[in-house]
């Protein structure tokens, strides 16, 4: 193995702790209809169904969700109860913002879609912007 492709990730990980500004990641593409994210919506900030039950007291458009179970990850899945058999929303033109808004035009982290989604996520400015480059 040579060294230098041992080190080399070392030292990009080094400089990217003096990068002033985060990374941002962003979502390119478009809704082709396939309704999985509207049967499968990975939640990481959630903490408990008990947790959900509660958001969906405070805010009564998250009462057509319910939790169908835990990704491979541990993080919670949620599903809308409304989609149809042809993968339409029978109140699309009233939607709720969280259908709205997702999957969201910007990220923290690359965050997950599902396979064949017609939406993509990439960083905003590459690693290469960041080193002057």
């Amino acid at each position: 193995m040579n060294f230098l492709n041992f080190i080399k990730p070392l030292y990009y990980e080094f400089l990217a702790k003096f990068v002033p500004q985060k990374v941002r990641y962003k979502r390119y593409g478009e809704c082709i209809k396939c309704a999985k994210c509207c049967r499968y919506m990975y939640c990481k900030d959630l903490g408990s169904e008990k947790e959900f039950r509660f958001l969906q007291f405070i805010y009564p458009e998250y009462r057509k969700f319910k939790v169908q179970g835990k990704d491979e990850n541990g993080n919670y899945v949620i599903a809308c109860s409304l989609i149809d058999k042809d993968n339409l929303c029978p109140i699309y033109p009233k939607r709720s913002n969280i259908c709205r808004k997702y999957p969201a035009p910007y990220f923290k982290s690359p965050g997950i879609l599902h396979k064949d989604c017609g939406f993509y996520i990439k960083p905003e400015k590459t690693f290469k912007y960041f080193l002057g480059k």
